[in-house]
């Protein structure tokens, strides 16, 4: 996601030129728009508390629950959630659209198989699921699993051909299980829930804890249960995509591994940055140098 857009609007059109609402982000995420602070908490719409909305989207991922619905009710932005900051922030409220998120999510995992499906070729992909904990913040991490299960889901059932070689998905659930959410509301049995459209019609794919690729006598890793022959392992990196722990970490942290034995730490090289910029928007910073900053932290 480009960062530009959550800066002042005199900073983007420094850069960039006239503002114009279709270029926006944010204009795509929630079509129906979104309105000020002063009218989200109208009887217009629908506040919904993270709890609430957990336990809302948890039931999303259950087949017998029309997703039409869901998709229907949210089409319209009326939907928020309200969330509070932490630590010192904690008096802050934050109203986040529903709409926006579920689109984010929807478009990321889109974009994201459909490069997995060209990229695996002839091979199958395992597809493996860390869920932000630091990052997650005031949303919580159980808010963004049910959201992504919930965006699985439509997937699904909308565009199964984007799970036609996926072998599996490895989820980890630490603090997400059955025994600590109640029977049946683990993030593995709803990803299981919401998956079902493709496993009804491919029994080879699996839905897995990361703990099930873990000897748990040893703890050593011995692979993923019952998957055999050549697959591309796609792993997710939770980081804060400013790119410092990927150059200073070294083999200490995933991040650091990223950078090491990875090509990674060259996305985040400034002029790297800079000489992929067009030709204008360098014209533009070499007129005014005090706003390259921003395009590096930005891109």
């Amino acid at each position: 996601m480009n960062h530009l857009f959550f800066y002042s609007l005199n900073i983007r059109e420094k850069i960039y030129g006239p503002f114009k609402k279709s270029n926006h982000l944010l204009a795509h995420l929630a079509p129906s728009g979104l309105p000020s602070i002063a009218e989200v908490t109208s009887s217009e719409y629908v506040i919904l508390g993270v709890e609430h909305a957990i336990s809302a989207l948890s039931g999303e991922c259950h087949p017998q629950n029309s997703l039409i619905l869901f998709t229907q009710k949210i089409s319209g932005g009326k939907y928020f959630i309200q969330m509070r900051g932490e630590k010192t922030n904690q008096n802050n409220t934050y109203h986040v659209s529903l709409q926006a998120l579920f689109n984010m999510e929807v478009e990321t995992l889109r974009t994201e198989f459909q490069a997995l499906n060209l990229l695996a070729n002839t091979r199958n992909f395992i597809y493996t699921v860390d869920p932000p904990r630091i990052f997650a913040g005031c949303a919580t991490t159980a808010f963004m699993s049910r959201l992504k299960a919930v965006a699985f889901r439509y997937l699904a059932e909308t565009e199964p051909a984007l799970f036609s070689k996926m072998t599996a998905v490895i989820f980890n659930d630490f603090g997400d299980t059955d025994l600590e959410k109640g029977p049946n509301q683990g993030i593995i049995h709803l990803m299981r829930n919401a998956l079902q459209p493709v496993l009804d019609s491919d029994a080879s794919l699996r839905v897995q804890p990361r703990t099930a690729c873990y000897d748990q006598a040893t703890g050593l890793y011995q692979g993923y249960p019952g998957l055999s022959g050549q697959a591309l392992l796609v792993i997710h990196n939770n980081s804060d995509a400013f790119g410092e722990n990927i150059r200073t970490e070294g083999c200490s942290s995933l991040d650091g591994v990223i950078g090491t034995v990875t090509d990674g730490a060259i996305t985040t090289d400034a002029s790297m940055i800079y000489h992929a910029l067009p030709v204008e928007l360098q014209s533009r910073i070499a007129e005014n140098p005090a706003i390259a900053r921003k395009v590096y932290i930005a891109s």
